[in-house]
């Protein structure tokens, strides 16, 4: 039985795993956590060990596809930048891992492999008009246009995380330097800054006392596992989130006329909180003909898994099509 390798490359850990022409992982899944300080040494060969231990479970290995995170040139097999790691210019990242392993490799973006896996075997199965949005720590999305993905000229679109949704607002400064990207408003980031300005304006002193004083324990992940105990001011917090995270959902359908959006990310952990406002608001404020149109839904996929298959779904897409 031929398999594809589908490799994940996440900001924190690589995971990948052997993927049959059904969508099935086969198999245990391999991860690794770049050791040291992340550079594109330690990163490459954390890549090329998790890779090496895959291969010994399979002698019939058709290909292998990555999912890289940052800008990707798909074409050329080349990723141009992932954020966080050091000495990282236009790797021909496809050509060193064809070169180690001698197996046809080939790479794409993170976001837009996630896609590729909920397309083949997740929530937009049969939808050829859809965008895939990842709301974690970053907000990224990937496009499906006429049941294909759109890349761009320079193998960018689909950024729409630094998309202004609140100019001149210079509270929610985005990793890129700008402020009132939707990145720095509606991400998991934003929940701490948003839970220190409740704390500074007064109205947060039961959320600093439910966190024992100590201010710097609020991340994200404590707000969320906050509001799942209950916490009001947590649940607030999300809430005031998830109305930024329609406003951006309002400007995709307005913009992609989708008939549907898929929402992933570590932050749908939370969705229970927050999706209902965001739905309300993306509804409220999109035009009403496309919004009428467009469903937004979470991912239906593992979040572990949804990398894995669309890095395979490049693979197959390569040298046969995935059965449908």
């Amino acid at each position: 039985m031929q398999l594809a390798l589908g490799v994940d490359c996440g900001g924190t850990r690589i995971r990948c795993g052997l993927v049959n022409r059904d969508g099935e992982i086969v198999g245990a899944l391999h991860q690794r956590e770049p050791r040291g300080e992340k550079t594109r040494a330690t990163y490459v060969r954390a890549i090329i060990t998790t890779i090496t231990d895959a291969l010994r479970d399979a002698n019939q290995v058709a290909g292998i596809g990555i999912g890289m995170k940052g800008l990707v040139d798909h074409a050329r097999g080349v990723s141009i930048y992932p954020p966080g790691i050091a000495d990282w210019q236009n790797v021909p990242l496809a050509e060193l891992i064809r070169r180690e392993t001698g197996l046809p490799t080939w790479i794409e973006n993170d976001v837009r492999v996630a896609a590729l896996g909920e397309h083949w075997r997740g929530a937009a199965q049969g939808v050829d008009d859809f965008v895939f949005v990842i709301l974690g720590t970053g907000i990224g999305a990937a496009i499906f246009r006429e049941g294909k993905l759109a890349r761009g000229i320079s193998s960018s679109a689909g950024e729409w995380g630094h998309t202004i949704i609140a100019f001149g607002d210079q509270n929610f400064r985005c990793d890129c330097g700008q402020f009132g990207h939707w990145e720095a408003l509606a991400s998991g980031k934003s929940l701490a800054r948003r839970a220190q300005q409740w704390i500074e304006s007064g109205r947060g002193q039961a959320l600093l006392d439910y966190a024992g004083g100590a201010r710097d324990q609020i991340t994200g992940q404590w707000i969320a596992n906050a509001a799942w105990q209950g916490n009001p001011i947590a649940i607030e917090i999300l809430r005031e989130t998830g109305t930024y995270i329609g406003i951006g959902l309002a400007n995709i359908i307005n913009v992609e006329n989708p008939a549907l959006i898929v929402l992933g990310g570590g932050m749908i952990e939370s969705a229970n909180v927050w999706l209902e406002t965001a739905h309300a608001a993306a509804l409220k404020l999109a035009m009403k003909h496309p919004a009428s149109s467009a469903r937004i839904i979470p991912s239906a996929l593992n979040a572990n898994h949804a990398g894995i298959l669309g890095a395979a779904a490049c693979v197959w897409d390569q040298i046969g099509k995935p059965n449908q």
